[in-house]
């Protein structure tokens, strides 16, 4: 163990015993209590992961209240309608774009089709 106690460094290697009580020398600039109260700010900042994990939670719950809501609207327990709350206008994102992309895409190649079947029917003619 390298770290005994706060302020404190056990030194053990195979061929010298564990010395305890000794003071740290002066090539480290910090105790361990020093070191982790200025590490405290990197430990308490907010993990991505675990917001993530927080809002997909908060997700779950909400949508087993709506299906449980929903449930008790068929059996005819709950006759009051529920309001939808309007969601936040967001940026358009990437997939925004290739959505309407594709849409565009699929309506080009139906008029295009169209298209070559008029022409088609006038050459034929």
């Amino acid at each position: 163990m390298l770290f005994s106690s706060p302020g404190e460094i056990s030194l053990a290697t195979p061929g010298r015993p564990a010395t305890s009580n000794k003071k740290r020398p002066s090539a480290y600039p910090f105790t361990v209590t020093e070191l982790f109260h200025t590490m405290g700010s990197f430990f308490s900042t907010p993990n991505p992961f675990e917001i993530g994990k927080k809002v997909a939670l908060q997700v779950q719950k909400d949508a087993g209240v709506l299906k449980r809501a929903t449930e008790l609207q068929r059996e005819g327990i709950l006759t009051r309608k529920i309001a939808k709350v309007p969601e936040m206008p967001r940026n358009k994102t990437h997939w925004d774009y290739l959505l309407d992309e594709m849409v565009w895409l699929s309506t080009d190649f139906r008029e295009e089709r169209k298209w070559k079947i008029a022409m088609a029917k006038k050459i034929a003619k």
